[in-house]
């Protein structure tokens, strides 16, 4: 900010890294699409879960429970995420900001770049 301060959990997170935000359980899903392309819904959102890979259990645990939240994605998950259409795409990416359980996900203009339906 130009001028104050950010605080979260009573704490001044003003200028943090991303990492730092990650850490304090702070998720953040961009205005623009973010899924990486190339990678499948499931290595997606496995990535996601990054911090938790030592902890298979857990990361399973995490995966079935966004698979149980959004099913269009358990039907995609061997998909490339970049062949899923633009709502599909958004699903994806909040879920994986999810897969970490934040205690806050930011979202920036979430319906940006999808259609009304209807439209084209």
């Amino acid at each position: 900010p130009h001028k104050g301060s950010i605080r979260f959990d009573g704490a001044d997170i003003t200028g943090i890294k991303p990492f730092e935000a990650a850490a304090k359980g702070i998720a953040y899903v961009t205005q623009h699409f973010s899924v990486f392309p190339n990678l499948t819904v499931r290595d997606n959102l496995l990535l996601g879960g990054w911090t938790m890979r030592k902890d298979s259990a857990l990361l399973q645990e995490r995966l079935d429970g966004i698979f149980a939240r959004f099913e269009v994605l358990v039907q995609k998950q061997a998909a490339l995420a970049g062949t899923l259409s633009g709502g599909q795409q958004r699903l994806l990416e909040i879920g994986r900001a999810l897969m970490t359980e934040p205690k806050f996900i930011l979202l920036d203009e979430p319906s940006a770049g999808l259609s009304p339906p209807g439209r084209p």
